[in-house]
This record gives C-alpha cells, sequence and structure tokens, in this order.
C-alpha cells in the first residue's frame, strides 16, 4: 500500500546513518524516488528526479561495480532523463558483472522498448521473467512485457499482460497506462474509457 510505502523513506534513512556508503540502499533509495513519480504520488517530481539522480550517483560511487547500483543507475537515467547513451552502459556493466540480475534485464528491457526496440524488449524481458518468476514485484516485469509487445506492435499480447498486472496489483499505474494504449493503439479507444 502507500502507506506502507511512505515508511519506507525514514527506513532508507536509518540505514544511510548506519552506512552511508551502503550502496544497496542508496541504490534502492534512488528507485524508491523513480516509483514515487511512476505512481502518481510525487507531490514535487522535480525534487524526486533529484533525490533519483543524487542516490543513484552515490550508490555508484560507493560500488562501482554493484550490479544493483549500476542497473538502478542505468533505469534513473533511461526513465527519468531518456539518456538510453547512460542507460545501456549501465545495463550492460550490471550484466557484465552479474548475468542473472533479472532487475537489470527488466529495466534494460524498458528502455529497448520505449526507443521502440520490442524484439529485443521481449527477449530481456522473457530472460527477467525465467531469472526471477516468483518475484513480489511480478507487476512491473508483466507491464514491462506488454511495453515490449506494444513496441512490436502486439497489441494483444500488450492487453494480456496489461490485465495480467493489474490482476498481480491493482495499485500499479504502469498496468493501466499499458491498457489504455493497447486498446488505443488496437483501434479499440472505447474499450479503454473505463480505465
Amino acid at each position: 500500500s502507500r502507506v506502507v510505502f511512505e515508511t519506507c523513506e525514514r527506513l532508507f534513512d536509518e540505514a544511510a546513518k548506519l552506512d552511508p556508503k551502503y550502496a544497496s540502499a542508496l541504490a534502492w533509495r534512488a528507485y524508491w524516488h523513480v516509483l514515487r513519480i511512476a505512481q502518481g504520488w510525487s507531490p514535487d517530481p522535480s525534487y524526486d528526479t533529484k533525490r533519483a539522480d543524487r542516490f543513484a550517483q552515490q550508490a555508484v560511487d560507493a560500488h562501482d561495480l554493484d550490479p544493483m547500483s549500476l542497473a538502478i543507475h542505468g533505469h534513473v537515467a533511461a526513465y527519468l532523463h531518456k539518456d538510453f547513451d547512460t542507460a545501456f552502459r549501465r545495463f550492460e556493466m550490471a550484466l557484465r558483472l552479474n548475468p542473472n540480475a533479472a532487475p537489470a534485464w527488466l529495466w534494460s528491457a524498458a528502455a529497448h522498448a520505449w526507443i521502440g526496440e520490442g524484439r529485443r524488449a521481449i527477449d530481456e524481458v522473457n530472460q527477467a521473467i525465467a531469472l526471477s518468476p516468483f518475484d513480489p514485484f511480478m507487476c512491473a516485469y508483466s507491464a514491462v512485457a506488454g511495453m515490449a509487445y506494444l513496441a512490436d506492435a502486439r497489441y494483444d499480447r500488450a492487453l494480456e499482460c496489461g490485465l495480467r498486472s493489474v490482476g498481480e496489483n491493482r495499485r500499479y499505474a504502469a498496468a493501466y497506462k499499458l491498457i489504455i494504449l493497447a486498446l488505443t493503439l488496437s483501434g479499440r479507444k472505447e474499450a479503454a474509457l473505463p480505465y
């Protein structure tokens, strides 16, 4: 729930007090700000963007060979700044260090979908799902799969993924955006109105 989500900021602060160079805590703090923006929960997206940038960079500075820090830095670059060159360099390095880093595959897939490389995005998101088939945040994997299918103009598959994502987490905003896009692009604009 959103209430639980908001309490995480305090927990990240406590972790930082215990160890200001704890790369994983810094990286996930950056992701927390990205998710806050993506969900439409940020009272000030500009502030959250700056905080995401700051924590992502601090995570990489603290441990520049930590795959998750690199992957989250890449996701911040792609999602918040559309800086795909930086993003793909970060994803590539993260996956070279740990080919089993499912979130790195996931965020790389999302970035490839955003630039219209649907087939590559499909391959990457399938790799992410294969590596983490019971991920507690599976709604994001389903939504990124849907974006990959959208980028490949496979709108019925994209819709299936969007509906699955809603079933996995009815509060996940990206799923509803995906459903609306899939229905609209497949010529069923009226069906998208309830979403």
